[in-house]
């Protein structure tokens, strides 16, 4: 069985296309005009192991929070779809991401339900030209279309580039345990037999 997924979405405001396959090898092709966001997209793929191809532009006025926020969307569905109903899925994953000073903890629950909690303190930062804060909106935007729930606890970190890339790779690492298809378990990943 192949898991993979694609999802499109195009608007006045912006156009994206998302191909992702989980089973992968963390091949990505990542392009949205805003370097550092492309960055971490493109390292949230090579450490999930999911291979990514993403492809997203204004259309109109240049606007990071729709891109960033429109290619959350688009991706989350992208994921739902390759995630499918779940069989087999370990359906819980966790890792703690080191990144120099920074220290951030992700865990997810990919059970069918959406939802987002993180307390970075990167709000009121811009860091390589992106509005930090927006990488809340991503998450926020992912979880609520892949139907699966993300929690982002800082650690420790001063350096704003470093708590978020952090807090990437580890959401990638939680995604990767939670999405792996296990030898022990047959069919849902939950006792109610589906997701």
């Amino acid at each position: 069985m192949q898991r993979t997924g694609s999802a499109s979405r195009k608007t006045l405001e912006t156009e994206i296309d998302v191909a992702l396959n989980l089973d992968g090898t963390g091949i990505q092709e990542v392009s949205t005009g805003i370097p550092l966001f492309d960055h971490m997209i493109s390292s949230f793929a090579f450490h999930s192991g999911f291979d990514l191809e993403m492809r997203a532009s204004c259309r109109g006025f240049e606007s990071q929070h729709h891109v960033v926020e429109d290619s959350g969307i688009v991706l989350g569905e992208a994921l739902r779809r390759a995630y499918g109903d779940g069989s087999g899925a370990a359906r819980f994953g966790s890792a703690c991401v080191p990144m120099d000073d920074a220290l951030v903890f992700a865990a997810v629950d990919m059970g069918g339900r959406g939802g987002f909690r993180w307390d970075l303190p990167v709000d009121d930062s811009v860091t390589d030209g992106f509005e930090c804060r927006l990488a809340g909106e991503f998450f926020r935007a992912l979880c609520a279309n892949a139907a699966i729930v993300l929690h982002l606890k800082y650690v420790w970190g001063s350096d704003p580039h470093h708590i978020l890339e952090a807090a990437f790779k580890a959401a990638a690492l939680a995604m990767r345990g939670a999405s792996a298809v296990t030898e022990w378990r047959r069919g849902s990943p939950s006792i109610k037999g589906a997701i």
